[in-house]
């Protein structure tokens, strides 16, 4: 009986030994505890925006500059896509144990990042880590900028109607970069918070939205957000 009892006891100091070993290498990023991809996606997310130091500089809406990286410098602070990727990927690591990097791509890792819609960074898909981290106001603008140009080009050398649309869309890209650009971002912002909560959103400011339709001539008028251009 003493025996078994001794016995028991060694059991017990070894477990809780083995448990304390584990919980010290999970902290020192040795080590992984089981989780669900929720909570995995919800710790990478706190992490990622805490080595960005993301936040709303004078809040959000009207003219207000909108999300920074507050802990990067330079036009960092403004376009962070790249260090929220490999952020991501270092705390995908930490947390799951999933590698992220290089040529290795695994399913789970692949998903976690960009969420089921594999949508870009900023689209606001609440199942992705990417997506659901905000962009800022000046990533924004460049990339109205970018497709601005882009359609310009494509609208000048496509001949009828398609051509007339693609400038007019181009052109109110443009705008969005520009003299439009306050606006613009307080409605993306107004979307991306919509989306994370798992609602839809209706624009109105896009062309078709103005005539009621969708790119696709849907009564949707579903809008396109995100990207991290430069």
């Amino acid at each position: 009986m003493a025996e078994e009892d001794n016995r028991s006891r060694h059991l017990k100091t070894k477990f809780g030994s083995s448990v304390t070993k584990h919980r010290a290498d999970v902290k020192k990023g040795k080590a992984t505890l089981s989780r669900s991809k929720s909570d995995i996606k919800k710790s990478v997310k706190a992490e990622v925006s805490k080595k960005l130091g993301l936040t709303a500089v004078g809040g959000l809406g009207g003219n207000s500059e909108g999300y920074i990286a507050s802990n990067l410098k330079g036009k960092d602070k403004f376009f962070y896509g790249k260090e929220a990727s490999k952020y991501t990927n270092e705390a995908l690591k930490k947390y799951s144990g999933m590698h992220l990097g290089g040529n290795v791509y695994s399913k789970d890792a692949m998903n976690i990042k960009y969420g089921s819609s594999g949508g870009a960074m900023g689209s606001g898909d609440p199942s992705g880590i990417m997506s659901s981290i905000p962009i800022s106001k000046k990533m924004q603008q460049s990339q109205n900028k970018f497709l601005g140009l882009t359609l310009a080009v494509l609208g000048g050398a496509t001949p009828g109607l398609g051509g007339t649309v693609m400038r007019a869309v181009g052109a109110k890209n443009l705008s969005d970069a520009t003299l439009t650009s306050g606006s613009a971002y307080n409605e993306y912002t107004q979307k991306f918070q919509t989306l994370q909560k798992g609602k839809k959103f209706t624009s109105t400011r896009n062309l078709f939205g103005l005539l009621g339709f969708d790119q696709h001539g849907k009564k949707t008028k579903k809008d396109t957000l995100g990207g991290d251009l430069e």
